[in-house]
């Protein structure tokens, strides 16, 4: 079966402006042939640090640098814990923390260690994505326990 030159034509020109619309992003008339009823790509956007919870990054720790007990601390027998708000790259890096909670004494020994922590980076969809989680470091002092004499 022969296709006459003028319905290739017609079919060559509809691909030309389906091409060229979508080229220039005009709208797509209503009632076009199928070649232009093709739904647009998917748009992948970025809406920020993605939330995800403080155990599920424990998870993701590559390297956990302990912090130092300061002595000052340590001789006042302050413990505790501190909390901080973290924003983790896409790197697995700790771009931006910030102390929440915890006891002043510890708080600078406790950001110097976490700074220094890298995680493998969070995968969403695939993607590695930025993440904005907590942090906690405890300060246990580890008295020695006193054990009872038997009688």
């Amino acid at each position: 079966m022969r296709v006459p030159k003028w319905a290739l034509m017609v079919v060559i020109s509809g691909i030309w402006a389906t091409a060229v619309r979508a080229q220039t992003s005009q709208p797509e008339p209503s009632g076009g042939t199928a070649t232009e009823s093709l739904p647009p790509p998917p748009v992948v956007r970025s809406l920020g640090p993605v939330r995800i919870s403080n155990g599920v990054m424990a998870g993701l720790i590559l390297n956990k640098v302990p912090p130092h007990y300061p002595a000052e601390a340590r001789a006042a027998g302050v413990g505790g814990t501190v909390v901080m708000h973290a924003i983790i790259g896409k790197d697995g890096i700790i771009k931006d923390l910030t102390v929440i909670s915890g006891p002043a004494m510890l708080q600078t020994a406790a950001v110097d260690a976490v700074k220094q922590w890298t995680y493998n980076p969070y995968l969403l969809n695939g993607v590695p994505t930025e993440v904005d989680t907590t942090i906690t470091v405890n300060f246990n002092l580890n008295k020695p326990r006193t054990i009872p004499e038997p009688n």
